[in-house]
């Protein structure tokens, strides 16, 4: 099993929690998703684990060893992926007949999101912890379980943006292009969701989201996508 969110934050190490029983090897896989894109094509980020990775070229493949096989317990085990560039990956441990899968998050930035129930307003800001500053001009989408379309724009000079009429659990995708303090171009996209009816769910990538199940999740690899 793996953690079915990791958050890493830049120039932090990416460190996940493998736990197995009885292996001696597994193979780890990481591919380099585009969230927005899956985003789009869904409109629900519950099946992100889900995605259809045949004929993707993986961002980085190793094995690591477990041990002799025979553990009869859970066993933990840490790995550490060079995962530096700003972004999301998927990450795929296989050993025999068993995988798990998990994403990872790699960005400065948080969502803060506020949810009315009862209006359907949606409010959601962006700020960068590593310069512990609000960011504006960032695109964000929201869109609710029952919306048909989403609802886009900028966040303002406040890092803010808000949505109206917004449906059911909603998801909120920000998704950031612009020089940061005069370094590279930051490009970065956030997807996380939060349930309907005020209730927080679990911290994802800083930002409030709602549960899809358990907090852990196998990879079924059954949903057709192409990371761009």
């Amino acid at each position: 099993e793996l953690p079915e969110v990791t958050i890493v934050r830049p120039d932090n190490p990416a460190e996940l929690e493998l736990t197995y029983r009885n292996l001696s090897s597994c193979d780890v896989t990481v591919y380099r998703i585009d969230l927005m894109k899956f985003s789009l094509l869904r409109q629900n980020l519950g099946a992100i684990t889900d995605i259809n990775l045949a004929g993707i070229r993986p961002f980085h493949q190793q094995q690591i060893q477990l041990g002799d096989g025979l553990d009869y317990r859970d066993m933990t085990r840490e790995m550490n992926l060079p995962l530096k560039q700003e972004g999301a990956y998927l990450v795929v441990v296989r050993g025999q007949d068993r995988y798990a899968s998990g994403l990872v998050l790699v960005s400065p930035l948080k969502l803060e999101v506020q949810e009315d129930a009862q209006s359907g307003r949606v409010r959601a800001t962006v700020r960068d912890v590593k310069q512990d500053r609000y960011v504006h001009d960032v695109h964000v989408k929201i869109i609710g379980s029952r919306n048909a379309e989403f609802v886009s724009g900028e966040t303002d000079l406040r890092g803010l943006f808000v949505a109206d009429a917004i449906q059911g659990e909603s998801m909120v995708i920000a998704q950031a292009d612009q020089e940061v303090d005069g370094k590279l171009p930051l490009h970065f996209r956030y997807a996380g969701s939060y349930p309907g009816g005020g209730l927080p769910g679990k911290i994802f990538a800083g930002g409030m989201v709602g549960r899809y199940g358990g907090g852990k999740k196998s990879c079924r690899c059954n949903e057709q996508y192409h990371a761009g």
